[in-house]
């Protein structure tokens, strides 16, 4: 019920009315009655809430539950809600909320309530906010971790995190299934005003999950309509966790995007993109997809990226030292890059020694306005890449001095029925040494006055080029000797 009605409801009934919590803490009342109060700090700004009387020994905080006068306690009454307006948290950045709203998130999570923060608040926070998640061997209950900001404002004030996601179940006691738990975190405006003031270059939003700890959600977690500006490093996290959905995210003014990661034993992965917007550069990447590990394998896998567009630099993803990266697809996404670093790459898919790259696949791309490679797929000689293929792809204003698409030390990739144009790149696609087996090179179109549509270098091996056509000077420029392939009906256009 709101507030008005259980007001009006309860005077009916003869209960008492205060005008905020500091008047009803004065007061003396025996257990069993039920009070109201108009408000929290003064009659009328929101937190006016119902109590319960209980008897002296209850449990209290001074934040949600209040000890009275003659030591009985008024313990808030809510159904499945905290909202945060009638524990304490007022809207302000003259002030550090992040006591009380920490407070006010350990006593949803021990009574699996979801906190409501009201859509007009702007708060700031000069310390984490920590959200435990899911439970471990001595633990009573589960723990969700559960926020919905109604579009509130929350600025972090300190070079470290806003909201922190810490799971309780280690990676190695993942079997008994307290590593999984329900994750919501919705309609929140991360702010990033003081952490540009103060350069706080290690400050992020959002982080989720611990290297080396169980932090899955069956339930498939829904990180929703979020914005983040202002940061100064990739402002949301996710290591070592999985079954994450999010959604109608945006960063913006540069921030960066999200990083995804595993950097030792574990996974990270079973992650979904839909309707998401990212800003970045150089350094903070709209999306980082890494893994690695100084031991057994470190794998990240399972990343679905639908309807989303990268803004200002690229995507990166790549297989460090011991790391897996495989799985990786996107659909309608696009890569819109005038404001990035000269340089720059809109996709970079990577794989160092002992790093395995496998199954990446992007299905009807849109890349514009680059001044480094539109995709460059490259190890270091000795790390493991493949299965990598492009389809369906609309790129255009790119303008590396070598290649649009630079192709290294890759097996199994394709590249088929993309289009080209107002490319200025000596070559649209440049495979260099090492690429072999089955590389398809099929039904692709240029518009572009490259030098060369195709160039294929010495050392290639088991590769198709078939039905491509362009307006270059050469469509295909083939300087390998003896290589097992296939070159067929490829022409320029006059």
């Amino acid at each position: 019920m709101s507030f008005s009605r259980d007001l009006a409801n309860l005077i009916s009934t003869g209960a008492t009315v205060y005008d905020t919590v500091s008047d009803l803490a004065s007061a003396s009342l025996n257990a069993g009655v039920m009070v109201v109060t108009k408000g929290y700090t003064t009659a009328g700004d929101g937190g006016g809430a119902t109590y319960l009387i209980e008897a002296a020994g209850a449990d209290f905080d001074d934040v949600i539950n209040h000890q009275l006068a003659n030591s009985t306690v008024a313990t808030l009454q809510y159904t499945d809600t905290l909202h945060a307006e009638q524990c304490g948290l007022y809207t302000g950045t003259n002030h550090d909320s992040a006591s009380t709203l920490q407070t006010i998130v350990n006593f949803a999570q021990e009574n699996n309530l979801i906190v409501e923060i009201p859509a007009t608040f702007d708060i700031r926070l000069d310390s984490t906010v920590t959200f435990k998640h899911g439970k471990n061997g001595t633990d009573t209950v589960t723990y969700q971790p559960r926020i919905n900001g109604n579009g509130a404002i929350i600025r972090c004030n300190h070079n470290g995190y806003c909201f922190k996601v810490v799971p309780r179940c280690t990676w190695a006691d993942r079997a008994t299934g307290r590593g999984d738990a329900y994750i919501e975190i919705r309609n929140i405006y991360f702010d990033g005003y003081f952490v540009t003031l103060n350069n706080y270059t290690s400050a992020k939003a959002l982080v989720i999950g611990t290297h080396g700890y169980q932090c899955a959600s069956l339930q498939i977690a829904d990180i929703e309509n979020i914005l983040v500006t202002g940061y100064l490093s990739e402002p949301i996290y996710l290591r070592s966790c999985r079954h994450m959905e999010l959604a109608k995210v945006i960063t913006r003014d540069q921030s960066g995007g999200v990083k995804i990661e595993t950097t030792e034993e574990g996974f990270a992965g079973d992650v979904t993109f839909s309707g998401c917007a990212f800003s970045g550069n150089a350094t903070r990447k709209p999306l980082h997809i890494t893994s690695s590990s100084s031991g057994s394998q470190g794998q990240c896998r399972g990343v679905h990226v639908t309807d989303c567009i990268f803004y200002g630099s690229g995507t990166k993803i790549e297989a460090l030292a011991g790391g897996q990266t495989a799985d990786i697809w996107f659909e309608n996404c696009a890569w819109d890059g005038p404001d990035a670093p000269s340089g720059e790459h809109a996709i970079e898919v990577y794989a160092a020694s002992t790093g395995v790259m496998r199954q990446v696949y992007f299905d009807n791309p849109y890349i514009v306005n680059f001044t480094g490679h539109a995709f460059k797929y490259t190890t270091d000689g000795t790390g493991d890449a493949s299965q990598i293929l492009i389809d369906s792809g609309r790129i255009s204003s790119i303008s590396d001095s070598t290649s649009v698409i630079h192709i290294g030390d890759v097996g199994q990739f394709g590249i088929r029925g993309c289009d080209f144009d107002a490319n200025t790149s000596t070559n649209e696609i440049d495979i260099v040494a090492g690429a072999s087996n089955y590389v398809s090179i099929q039904n692709n179109s240029s518009l572009s006055g490259n030098t060369t549509f195709i160039n294929i270098g010495a050392g290639n091996d088991n590769f198709i080029v078939t039905g491509n056509c362009s307006k270059s000077t050469n469509t295909v420029s083939d300087n390998t000797s003896g290589a097992n392939s296939v070159k067929a009906n490829n022409f320029t256009m006059t």
